[in-house]
């Protein structure tokens, strides 16, 4: 009996060695390379290929591993696909070994886009901030750089733009209005962001506006000032309901007032910080914006 289980072993092992001989190469398959958009949590991903060992001898075993700094989670680092959570760019490699220890090894690069901008004219300010006249034209040129020498520009709105608008940064516009100018930046990898924080605000200064129904017109003195501001009203603009809106160069309201206009209008602005403000007259249908200095 002893000497037929041997020969019975002998028998299994052959066939097995036979089939091993016979069968392809072991090899093992992490899957394709992938690449992320830029998020600021997790990245979550399934890898492996479709299968993860191909060839050898079945069944397999499995051994996954990868930057343990930038990897929170595997789901199981023994499973041919895993599910894994980690952040930032990483390497992922699996070994995968068969029924009679043959060994593959194979990686996977996980890569991302994070596109970038720094902002060289004013670093206490996210947005630079320009001023004309309605009519004129003017250059946006901040010094807004791109980190990634790859990627593709386009600035909005596009329709003021009287250059090109698919640079990173310098460029003419000629708005009619006061507009925001907003970048969006697209890499080779077709991964896009739109950067809401750092724009170019032009306003438009309208101290003369017309309407179908009346023509409107004031004066705003003395600019800059130190204590007291003046709107002087125009009779065509008078008995028009109206408000004043004053902001500081951060988008803050510091002084809101509704009224009909009906006389000349006085703003103490003593009690006001030393700098550059903008003036927002609302009247129905129609505004007018004004740059104002406070001394």
């Amino acid at each position: 009996m002893r000497k037929k289980n041997v020969l019975i072993f002998l028998v299994v092992l052959f066939l097995r060695v036979f089939i091993a001989n016979a069968q392809e190469p072991l090899k093992a398959d992490a899957g394709n390379n992938k690449h992320f958009c830029f998020e600021i949590d997790w990245i979550s991903t399934t890898l492996g290929g479709n299968p993860t060992a191909i060839g050898g001898t079945p069944p397999y075993t499995y051994s996954w591993w990868g930057d343990p700094e930038n990897i929170y989670m595997i789901s199981s680092s023994t499973v041919p696909n895993p599910e894994v959570d980690f952040i930032g760019e990483n390497t992922f490699y699996v070994e995968v070994v068969d029924f009679v220890g043959n060994i593959a090894i194979d990686s996977l690069v996980i890569t991302m886009s994070n596109q970038q901008l720094t902002f060289l004219n004013d670093p206490q300010y996210l947005q630079i901030d320009y001023y004309i006249n309605k009519g004129d034209s003017v250059f946006l040129d901040g010094n807004v750089k791109a980190l990634n020498p790859n990627s593709t520009f386009s600035w909005s709105s596009c329709e003021s733009i009287v250059s090109d608008c698919t640079v990173s940064d310098g460029f003419w516009a000629k708005p009619t209005v006061s507009t925001e100018y907003y970048l969006t930046a697209k890499d080779e990898h077709n991964c896009t962001e739109t950067f809401f924080t750092y724009f170019y605000r032009v306003f438009v200064d309208e101290v003369r506006i017309k309407d179908d129904d009346f023509e409107c017109a004031i004066d705003i003195f003395p600019n800059p000032t130190s204590q007291i501001l003046t709107i002087k009203i125009l009779e065509a603009c008078k008995d028009v309901k109206s408000s004043i809106e004053i902001f500081n160069m951060l988008g803050n309201k510091v002084y809101n007032q509704s009224l009909n206009l009906s006389s000349d209008i006085q703003i103490n602005t003593s009690n006001f910080k030393s700098g550059v403000y903008l003036l927002v007259i609302n009247m129905d249908k129609n505004k007018v914006t004004k740059k104002i200095t406070i001394n």
